[in-house]
């Protein structure tokens, strides 16, 4: 029986996107994967996916009718797309295309017309409510004219969206509360959910650094460690400006922000400005499938999430999965799915997202006892068993197939 053909479409590249290597590479042990993907700034190493999987880069163009689509019409942004693929794949046939997340899914409409493929939505969050994220903060008249048009793209995007999501045969998300409302905001049914967990970890991680030695801190120094992206929704400022306070109560914690993002350069000198560079320092993003071997290194992992907009609050804790691999004690927000694994692992603290109380758990975590830290790993290691992209995987083959039979 030969294999069947697969489309992914991707408005980004996928150099450390976790959740998009998983998610092709399980799919390329069964089928042919035809990826499409924003030319990455890094090229990807060799053989970094398996030769089931082909790939295709393309280039968005920078120019004054773009930036008006993108802050008006945005869900139309890649549309140009559409006429790419049909030509240069006009000798192929796709059974599936699978569009990840509201800018794909119109060029993905169109391509399952053309090539007559089933089509499934793979939606990483709520796009409509990250439009907020496409404007700076302003004030005076350009602030009640940026209003009107986040109010206008919304609702555009939802009209779109609503639309589109009926001309799909299957949608997929990344958590339960994202799947709720995708549900209810469309009348949609049983919309899957694929988590953003790493692969489980089944024999003991090797660090492949020593953080006191790299950045001279101290043997008995606790080191919180934040990793993934930075950038908007993620308490960033907040826990700097958090760290000013635990700097004057106690010289023995450390913050490590490993990865980067949009916001490094502002991060990098609200540290320098409240003059706490020595105990809050930067490491450079490193390769998703060597990101545990860093993780492991630190003491206590940290996952804040701010309702920047509904989509950041109810947003999967995906660094938390990583933290539960990693046996790391975790501080965590309040939010929809924090609250959730909190309700069934005890695995660290929760706090509201305000430098003072922050500070206080902080406090109260480095402190915490030998015998309630090793509590506190024995649930995140029960976590890290159902937590893991093995259990995901089972899901993301069974939609598939499913819809190839």
């Amino acid at each position: 029986m030969s294999r069947k053909n697969i489309l992914i479409l991707l408005k980004s590249g996928i150099y450390n996107e976790s959740r998009t290597i998983n998610f092709i590479n399980t799919l390329s042990i069964e089928f042919n994967i035809h990826l499409y993907c924003l030319n990455a700034i890094k090229t990807l190493p060799e053989n970094y996916f398996n030769s089931n999987v082909s790939i295709s880069y393309y280039e968005t163009q920078v120019n004054v009718f773009n930036k008006f689509i993108k802050h008006t019409l945005y869900w139309l942004e890649y549309s140009s797309l559409f006429y790419k693929i049909r030509q240069e794949q006009r000798s192929k046939h796709f059974d599936l295309i699978i569009a990840h997340d509201l800018p794909m899914l119109y060029v993905g409409v169109m391509l399952s017309k053309h090539f007559n493929s089933k089509l499934i939505y793979d939606s990483l969050e709520i796009y409509n409510e990250t439009v907020n994220q496409f404007f700076p903060n302003s004030s005076g008249v350009k602030k009640y004219i940026f209003r009107l048009l986040i109010w206008f793209m919304r609702l555009n995007g939802t009209i779109a969206e609503k639309y589109m999501c009926g001309k799909v045969h299957d949608m997929i998300t990344v958590n339960h509360s994202l799947a709720n409302y995708f549900e209810k905001k469309y009348e949609l049914s049983n919309v899957k959910v694929v988590m953003n967990c790493p692969k489980k970890i089944t024999q003991n991680i090797t660090p492949f650094i020593d953080f006191r030695s790299h950045f001279g801190f101290k043997e008995n120094d606790k080191i919180i460690l934040y990793q993934g992206v930075l950038n908007e929704g993620r308490g960033l400022f907040l826990l700097i400006d958090s760290f000013k306070l635990v700097v004057q109560k106690r010289k023995d914690v450390r913050l490590i922000f490993l990865g980067s993002g949009v916001l490094k350069s502002q991060m990098i000198m609200k540290v320098n400005n409240h003059g706490i560079t020595e105990h809050v320092v930067f490491h450079e993003p490193v390769e998703y499938k060597y990101l545990l071997n860093y993780t492991v290194a630190a003491d206590f992992g940290i996952n804040l999430l701010e309702d920047f907009n509904l989509s950041k609050k109810l947003a999967s804790p995906n660094k938390l999965f990583e933290y539960m691999q990693a046996s790391l004690p975790v501080l965590c927000s309040y939010s929809p799915e924090n609250n959730l694994i909190f309700s069934k692992y005890s695995i660290g603290l929760q706090c509201k997202n305000n430098p003072e109380e922050i500070l206080e758990k902080i406090i109260e975590l480095v402190d915490t006892n030998h015998n309630k830290i090793l509590k506190y790993k024995d649930n995140l290691k029960n976590g890290a068993e159902i937590y893991n992209w093995e259990n995901q995987s089972e899901v993301l083959l069974e939609t598939v197939k499913s819809i190839l039979k």
